[in-house]
């Protein structure tokens, strides 16, 4: 069966399965539980409580059909992925100030392809504190060692094993509340380290991320001004206007390979507006500006373009939950040193069948422009059951579908995947 064909069967039965859910049975209303999954209110989960901290282990188990797991249009490959996924968060409020603690890891263990076995890890550490309505303030550290995705449209090709990448993080912020008006101030470091290897084809082929290795400093300022006819800050407004500037500079390590310079420099700027409409069941947030960045090296073209952002959830029902995202960003590509126009679409929806049956599809659509012409469209659906047990345990069954169309044919390949999950929280 070919990728068309593939891509039609799949997006006829997401179709099907919603026009004949939507007159099912009478169930209670959804609601986002506390940690933002779409569930009961009866099933929201409540931590562990001990000596003023707040608890919260977890554990998932995955198992995963993959057939293309290394993301090529030729030669496919299929095999089973069994996925552990420990975490823990742990909250600690005192006075006006909240500190928390989160870990998890991600752990894949391929039945055939041993070398494709993946380690994740993600450690973040955050501090939160609100003196008064006046005032807040914000920091928070984190270490990220992740590996690198086979159909990353940036990659350099099938390298012999999964290759990583390491993010330390440091970030702070004020904000400053003046009535209806607030004003943020961020700053953010980023220190990006990343792994080589070689081909999987020609082991005397070597496959180099390192080059873009680098030092990332970001600044942000962003002005919300609430039109509520409250305008009381200190909750989420009805609506409100917002301007959010930033400028980051990215000081790559200059390599002795290193031909041409990779430092580079992003500008981006972005009004919108938020709205909630109670009566609707409706919240938008809707932005456009400008999204740009400037090689250092005159010989690299810069990047300028339109950049766009929203947030929209939308209840049909009690029952019903849609969630609209629009996001768009600058990158470089990995193989020739040039900008890249990445925009991401995503419509998602969660329906409750019955009161502890929900049934969850989406549909994704990313556009990656190159400034060398290239072009990858990435088209996406899923649609899948999850079981509520109780507030701590619950069971899933989805299947996923992903093609890539691309001018360069090379670049286009198309997988689909069915997974079976179980998660609990303890």
């Amino acid at each position: 069966m070919n990728s068309e064909l593939k891509l039609w069967l799949f997006l006829f039965i997401l179709v099907v399965t919603a026009i004949f859910i939507h007159g099912g049975v009478m169930a209670q209303s959804i609601s986002f539980t506390h940690d933002g999954v779409a569930a009961p209110r009866d099933f929201n989960y409540e931590p562990i409580k001990y000596k003023g901290l707040k608890i919260t282990p977890a554990l998932s188990l995955k198992t995963t059909y993959n057939d293309n797991i290394f993301s090529r249009e030729a030669d496919e490959e299929a095999d089973y992925i069994l996925s552990v996924q420990p975490a823990l968060n742990i909250e600690k409020e005192f006075g006006t100030s909240n500190l928390s603690l989160n870990m998890l890891g991600n752990f894949d263990r391929y039945k055939q392809f041993n070398n494709e076995d993946r380690n994740d890890y993600l450690l973040t550490l955050g501090y939160k504190n609100q003196p008064n309505h006046k005032w807040e303030y914000a920091f928070n550290a984190g270490y990220q060692k992740q590996s690198r995705s086979r159909s990353d449209p940036t990659g350099l090709g099938a390298s012999s094993e999964p290759l990583y990448y390491e993010v330390s993080t440091g970030a702070g912020s004020i904000t400053r509340n003046l009535n209806r008006l607030s004003i943020t101030l961020l700053g953010q470091y980023d220190r990006i380290d990343n792994e080589d290897g070689v081909s999987a084809n020609n082991a005397n082929l070597p496959i180099v991320y390192s080059v873009n290795d680098r030092n990332q400093y970001t600044g942000e300022v962003k002005f919300l001004y609430d039109l509520s006819p409250s305008g009381d800050m200190g909750s989420l407004p009805e609506k409100a206007i917002y301007l959010r500037t930033g400028y980051a500079v990215h000081d790559y390590d200059e390599k002795a390979n290193t031909t041409l310079s990779r430092d580079r420099s992003r500008v981006s700027a972005l009004a919108g507006f938020i709205s909630n409409f109670a009566g609707l069941s409706l919240s938008t947030d809707i932005g456009v500006g400008y999204l740009g960045q400037t090689f250092k090296d005159d010989a690299i073209d810069s990047t300028h373009d339109l950049d766009l952002y929203a947030r929209i959830q939308y209840l049909p029902s009690k029952k019903h939950i849609l969630n609209f995202r629009l996001d768009r960003d600058v990158t470089q590509n990995n193989v020739f040193i040039e900008g890249i126009t990445e925009t991401y679409l995503s419509l998602e929806s969660v329906y409750e069948i019955k009161h502890n049956l929900l049934l969850n599809s989406g549909l994704g659509y990313g556009i990656y422009d190159f400034d060398s012409k290239r072009k990858d469209v990435d088209i996406s659906g899923s649609i899948g059951l999850k079981y509520l047990m109780t507030p701590r345990l619950n069971a899933g069954v989805s299947l996923g579908y992903l093609t890539r169309e691309s001018n360069n044919p090379t670049q286009e390949f198309d997988r689909s995947v069915v997974m079976l999950t179980l998660n609990s929280k303890l």
